[in-house]
């Protein structure tokens, strides 16, 4: 399956406020925001008919949102990889990166209204 090799390399050891355990500071942040507004949501979604994962799904919403945290070659080949699939599935995609974690409140909540998300 790809993103196994993903998965094992980058455990998921940061518990969040619902009991999700995700792989990075970032994703905690967002997770218990989404807990915070009241968002139901998924984490480590399979997207439909695909073998890669998403971060988070908004069931509520059809709405996806990607961390990009960056990184490696390897990580921006990936990166490079899911967009082309979400644009290729026309699938909503809201993907805060690390400057958005500092302000996560405003700028999170702009990107989610955009795609017409109350909060």
């Amino acid at each position: 399956v790809v993103g196994e090799d993903f998965r094992l390399r980058y455990l998921a050891n940061f518990r969040t406020e619902d009991g999700h355990f995700v792989r990075s500071r970032a994703e905690l942040i967002i997770d218990n925001w989404l807990i915070d507004i009241d968002k139901p949501h998924e984490y480590e979604r399979q997207i439909p008919d695909e073998t890669m994962i998403c971060d988070f799904y908004l069931p509520d919403h059809d709405l996806y949102i990607e961390f990009w945290g960056g990184g490696t070659q390897d990580y921006e080949t990936r990166k490079r990889d899911k967009l082309s699939l979400y644009k290729r599935l026309g699938l909503k995609l809201v993907s805060p990166s690390n400057s958005d974690i500092e302000q996560l409140e405003y700028r999170l909540k702009q990107k989610l209204r955009s795609f017409g998300v109350r909060v």
